[in-house]
């Protein structure tokens, strides 16, 4: 599980998971609004908050 809550960390949340999709089976996000910026951006690996 990638943990990519608080934008990764500035990081940019979406780039990141989107890079690691491939690699994580899901992802750990602070809160549901997180994993919704995710899923509209065409992640569907599953998110946890």
């Amino acid at each position: 599980m990638a943990v990519i809550k608080a934008d990764a960390y500035g990081h940019g949340a979406l780039a990141c998971a989107q890079a690691l999709e491939r690699d994580a089976p899901a992802f750990a996000v602070a809160c549901i609004e997180e994993a919704i910026t995710l899923r509209q951006g065409g992640v569907t690996t599953p998110s946890y908050c």
